[in-house]
């Protein structure tokens, strides 16, 4: 995704800043600005592509899951998750487990960037195909 947004930003900008002879009619400090302002952009919309996909892969592995395992266990894995994060901290380590990024996601637009769907919503998932 990096590499298209730093090759579709700088094309973009050669585009929209040329001048009728082919040179930029702007200096090289006006190119570089809007350059650094669509690659913050394309950024941001790349990053929003890579959590939608993680997110559904998360649910894929919660169907493959619960084809294995079956639905019930599953869901009560899930619930199990669900209660430890309510209760507060599943270990000691503090924000060591935080990096399972199961239970923080965030409100509004912000969810757009969460790579893992809740948990709600990834038992609703299972519930609505059981």
């Amino acid at each position: 995704i990096n590499a298209f947004v730093i090759f579709i930003s700088r094309a973009l900008a050669n585009i929209l800043l040329r001048g009728d002879d082919d040179e930029a009619p702007a200096g090289y400090m006006t190119y570089f600005a809007f350059v650094i302002g669509l690659e913050i952009a394309f950024g941001l919309l790349g990053s929003i592509l890579v959590a939608y996909f993680s997110r559904a892969r998360e649910y894929r592995a919660d169907r493959e899951g619960a084809r294995l395992a079956g639905s019930e266990k599953m869901i009560k894995a899930l619930q199990r998750l669900q209660v430890q994060f309510e209760n507060g901290p599943i270990d000691k380590r503090g924000e060591a487990i935080q990096s399972f990024k199961i239970s923080n996601h965030g409100s509004g637009l912000m969810r757009l960037f969460s790579t893992h769907p809740s948990l709600d919503k990834r038992i609703q998932a299972l519930q609505y195909r059981s």
